[in-house]
């Protein structure tokens, strides 16, 4: 990586927020977990597996059921326990932290599975594990217009996760027989994901279907965003050093998702929007976020952007799931963008959901692209800059508060 294209990464990160260097490793406030064996470490909490009973000791010598199990190991999968899973008919499915995998083993031999080195236990996965807490509580907390409208209503939008392999219009039929609704049906990877909205009442009935891997609180959207220039280069008023050594964008081009920007804006000469892929519109954040990132005027003041150089990709902000998080990123790539900016957030968890998902499965898969997004205008980092593959920022405020920064 050349020193501009690594000083680009910089500047990315820049643009979603003003760099603080000491927030830049702030961690949510979570208790520290020292790991151990046998135990399930999940949203609802940590989960001693020794006190459910056993399925490896039933008396029939092969398993006959297809329902969801949980896999039970005392050591971290490697190629040759892999093979020999494979070799007496294990089917993998999700990975559980800590060494434990949820599998299908209707068919597989109880002895053979158990003879080999690493298997320890094999439990049912247990209708209240998939449930994420707090979902009911958060009725009345949402902020953005469709969550909102829906929390007068009394009702929970949530994301269904499936396990792999499952068919969802099946589920979706299962679902909508509860009494909810579904909204939308969309595949990310190995697995479909369903918007669903539901009742309070009607939650639980949702863990209790087969079919299901887990149910989410639907990610809630705040917009976020700061200034300037100066402040990210030097904090020393108008000293900018990097511009003066000719760093300033050309040659790059940054995605950025948000409200539709608007190409009249002086800040967007001809040519500096190279693909803009939402309907013609007017949006105040995704305006400014677009010119902090990008925009250039023709002089330096403070309608010209931190990259005034680079070119524009721009969209909408996505449905907000792991399938629209990864589209969304994917068609700006694909039209060159390599630094993608993100300037909203959702709030009202820390929860490792489908919005982080989606960002954590995109760079997995094109490492030459550069995620940045801005966190929380709050006091502590919150969602999805909790993703573990992008790299999240806090704010300082605008002179004369640039040392009042997120924590």
């Amino acid at each position: 990586m050349t020193i501009p294209r690594l000083w680009w990464a910089m500047l990315a990160i820049i643009v979603s927020t003003i760099f603080w260097a000491g927030s830049i490793f702030a961690q949510p406030e979570v208790q520290s977990v020292i790991p151990s064996e046998g135990t399930l470490y999940l949203q609802v909490g940590n989960i001693d597996i020794n006190q459910f009973e056993n399925l490896l000791n039933e008396e029939s010598p092969n398993f006959s059921l297809n329902n969801i199990r949980v896999l039970v190991l005392d050591r971290a999968m490697d190629p040759e326990l892999r093979r020999q899973l494979s070799a007496v008919d294990v089917r993998l499915l999700d990975y559980l932290p800590l060494n434990c995998f949820t599998t299908r083993l209707a068919g597989v031999n109880r002895q053979a599975l158990e003879q080999i080195p690493g298997v320890v236990r094999v439990v049912e996965y247990r209708d209240a594990w998939k449930i994420q807490p707090g979902i009911i509580e958060s009725l009345g907390t949402h902020q953005q217009a469709v969550r909102m409208e829906l929390d007068q209503m009394g009702l929970l939008g949530l994301i269904v996760s499936l396990h792999p392999g499952e068919d969802p219009d099946s589920a979706a039929l299962e679902i909508r027989k509860t009494g909810a609704t579904v909204e939308l049906v969309e595949r990310v990877g190995s697995h479909d994901e369903l918007s669903v909205i539901t009742t309070p009442e009607q939650l639980s009935a949702l863990s209790r279907l087969e079919s299901v891997l887990y149910v989410e609180d639907a990610p809630d959207i705040t917009l976020r965003n700061a200034t300037t220039r100066w402040v990210i280069q030097t904090n020393v008023t108008n000293q900018t050093p990097v511009y003066d050594n000719g760093l300033r964008g050309e040659g790059q081009i940054i995605g950025v998702l948000d409200g539709r920007v608007d190409q009249g804006h002086c800040s967007f000469p001809a040519g500096k929007i190279v693909a803009y892929n939402s309907s013609v519109g007017t949006d105040g954040h995704g305006t400014h976020v677009a010119g902090t990132a990008a925009g250039n005027n023709g002089v330096n003041d403070d309608t010209r952007g931190i990259a005034y150089e680079a070119g524009l990709v721009t969209n909408t902000t996505p449905a907000f799931t792991e399938a629209g998080i990864v589209n969304r990123l994917n068609l700006h790539h694909g039209q060159d963008g390599r630094i993608h900016t993100n300037s909203w957030g959702n709030d009202g968890t820390t929860a490792y959901d489908a919005l982080s998902r989606g960002f954590d499965v995109f760079l997995r898969n094109n490492e030459e692209s550069f995620v940045c997004l801005a966190v929380t205008n709050g006091s502590v980092l919150r969602n999805p800059e909790n993703a573990k593959n992008l790299l999240a920022v806090g704010a300082t405020q605008d002179t004369p508060n640039e040392a009042s920064h997120c924590t």
